[in-house]
């Protein structure tokens, strides 16, 4: 199966569950740079469900319009899951959404303030759940990004899982 084949099913499956759900959704993005917000409006049906998405790619961004800690980001960076989690807070917020992916992390090439490329941080959060993850993906930028919305999308259908 191809990137964009799995993307397409996983965002169609993420559409569905969140109408069966009755869940809006928004998403805050940094690596992944819109590619996460383009794969759900893909989808034929996505506006019943998608609100918008915040794209947050510089650190001081991240701050102003998510409201992810300024003293945070100047201690540890944005490359963390408290970050990321601060991000799909802020995007819940923003959009009054029930459910919220983000994205964060180093795309590559090379490494970014100690943190090695590849390495991605994703936050799904809905009413009832939380899921965190930090992954380390091999491969030149466009892997990295490509495989971090495949994760993404892959995380936020198992937070809707019963």
């Amino acid at each position: 199966m191809t990137e964009a084949s799995t993307n397409h099913t996983l965002a169609a499956q993420l559409i569905q569950g969140c109408k069966d759900m009755g869940y809006s959704i928004a998403v805050a993005e940094s690596l992944t740079g819109g590619w996460l917000a383009s794969s759900i409006v893909d989808i034929p049906g996505a506006s019943t469900v998608f609100r918008g998405g915040a794209l947050t790619y510089q650190t001081q961004t991240k701050a102003s319009v998510l409201g992810v800690s300024a003293e945070e980001l100047e201690q540890t960076g944005p490359y963390t899951d408290s970050v990321a989690r601060q991000m799909a807070e802020g995007v819940l917020k923003l959009y009054s959404a029930d459910m919220a992916i983000a994205t964060s992390g180093v795309a590559g090439p090379g490494d970014d303030g100690g943190h090695p490329a590849g390495e991605v941080h994703i936050c799904v959060l809905t009413p009832t759940k939380q899921i965190l993850r930090t992954v380390n993906i091999e491969g030149d930028r466009a892997t990295v990004r490509a495989q971090s919305v495949i994760l993404a999308l892959a995380a936020a259908n198992t937070a809707l899982e019963d």
